[in-house]
């Protein structure tokens, strides 16, 4: 087996190798890896909690896929699946979307585990396409009360948030009135 390229600087990976962990601002990681994979994981969490259970899906769904392989029950028993996927008429000067409006990573990438996972039986799905990602926009002024939250991920995200492309994509509607930010990144819980 050869070795595998680098990357030059300014591109992405950042110049190191595709195996390599470059040096994190935050610092490694100081937890262990989890010795379960995420199918299995899934399946565990909604038989210990069912019909409560929310499956987020923000990449390719072939773990999910899996999931639904491995236990047939497994879609009944979540509370819902909400995933990004999927594209109508994206409208963004990104040139990702200039000669392919439609093309979107997440269905691309694994398009057989998109279709198991959309033909299966969901109580509820919601689904966010790239046409909403592609018009969203994360102002400082969002990430100021993200940081009032006080909890750990708020502090992590207000001081690690580095602006995309364009200086402000990030997954959030700038179009949000106040106090809008999700209670998670806020502090609060869902009952408060």
């Amino acid at each position: 087996m050869g070795r595998l390229r680098t990357l030059g600087p300014g591109t992405i990976g950042g110049g190191h190798e595709a195996s390599v962990i470059p040096e994190l601002p935050e610092g490694l990681p100081k937890s262990k890896a989890a010795s379960e994979d995420a199918a299995h994981f899934m399946i565990r969490m909604v038989h210990q909690y069912p019909h409560e259970v929310t499956i987020y899906e923000g990449g390719p769904m072939t773990d999910l896929a899996l999931a639904l392989t491995i236990d047939p029950e497994f879609s009944q028993l979540a509370e819902e699946l909400v995933f990004m996927g999927g594209s109508l008429s994206p409208v963004s000067d990104d040139p990702e979307f200039e000669n392919t409006p439609r093309h979107e990573f997440n269905f691309w990438f694994d398009p057989e585990a998109a279709r198991t996972v959309l033909r299966e039986f969901w109580k509820k799905i919601v689904c966010t396409p790239t046409d909403i990602s592609v018009r969203t926009r994360l102002t400082p002024a969002m990430i100021k009360e993200i940081d009032a939250g006080g909890t750990a991920l708020a502090r992590y995200v207000a001081k690690y948030y580095s602006p995309g492309r364009d200086r402000t994509s990030c997954g959030t509607n700038s179009r949000r009135p106040p106090g809008s930010i999700p209670a998670s990144l806020r502090g609060m819980s869902r009952a408060t």
